[in-house]
């Protein structure tokens, strides 16, 4: 959607003149206004079919050229760890005892861990060490070093495991052994790892931010926190500790069944091209 329109108007003409067919699938470009709206919106309106991989995407585009834009979230298969639970905390040094929270992503400004960090310090020591807490970050970013440090000030560092990047085909198995998801992002277009982790059975705590805050509203499966409030988010972490949360993971996982699971919207994708 950055494209200058001298390029966006050739499909169109290509359609006119050939009858060739095109489909449209807008991952992002950051939404930018059209300083000349004709060839884009002939663009979308000669399009066999428009897909966009996030709601706020499809929101948009539909408003600016009346034409259906379909929802397409750019989803991967997701595999179970074939290990149970237990064996996976064995393997991994976890007890099974351990309160097991984690976070997927890189770790930069816009994903906002510090509000993770600043949480656990705003927790008693004595109840991070009694229910055994413990927060995995998988992934790596400019933030990491600023993390480290944050943990230390806090004297985190027996709760709190960076574990960097994580292989694809390691990463199911954290999410298998973890009993909780922390997604403190500003901004989402598709929350992938969030969406993995109600595949997975989690209990999801999320910041009240675009692109998250719709699906836990919408599947009743979470919580939503203000991500500018650490003491809201501890808050949190204490109430998913101590009350059972069955309904809430069932309830999200149900969601992700009925509106993400990989099959139908593949299906549905082919259905629609």
């Amino acid at each position: 959607m950055k494209t200058k329109w001298i390029y966006i108007l050739a499909y169109p003409i290509l359609h006119l003149l050939f009858g060739k067919q095109y489909i449209i699938i807008i991952h992002g470009g950051g939404m930018m206004p059209w300083k000349w709206k004709f060839p884009f919106k002939l663009f979308f309106k000669r399009a066999k079919a428009i897909f966009g991989v996030s709601k706020v995407i499809c929101t948009e585009y539909q408003k600016r050229t009346n034409v259906v834009i379909n929802y397409f979230p750019p989803l991967i298969p997701f595999e179970t760890a074939v290990e149970d639970k237990s064996l996976l905390r064995k393997i991994n040094s976890f007890n099974e005892e351990d309160k097991i929270f984690l976070i997927v992503g890189s770790l930069k400004k816009i994903k906002n861990p510090m509000i993770v960090i600043e949480a656990l310090g705003a927790l008693d020591k004595s109840f991070l060490i009694k229910e055994k807490v413990r927060v995995l970050f998988a992934g790596e970013g400019p933030l990491k070093e600023e993390l480290e440090k944050l943990v230390y000030i806090n004297g985190l560092q027996e709760f709190v495991s960076l574990l960097g990047n994580v292989p694809r085909d390691k990463i199911n198995e954290y999410y298998k052994l973890s009993d909780y998801y922390i997604i403190s992002s500003d901004f989402e277009g598709t929350p992938i790892s969030m969406l993995e982790a109600m595949y997975n059975k989690l209990v999801i705590i999320g910041s009240n931010a675009v692109g998250i805050n719709n699906i836990i509203k919408e599947s009743d499966g979470g919580f939503l926190f203000d991500n500018s409030n650490p003491r809201e988010l501890k808050k949190i972490i204490i109430d998913v500790i101590i009350n059972d949360q069955s309904e809430k993971r069932n309830n999200a996982y149900n969601f992700f069944n009925n509106n993400f699971k990989y099959t139908n919207l593949i299906n549905d994708f082919l259905a629609k091209i």
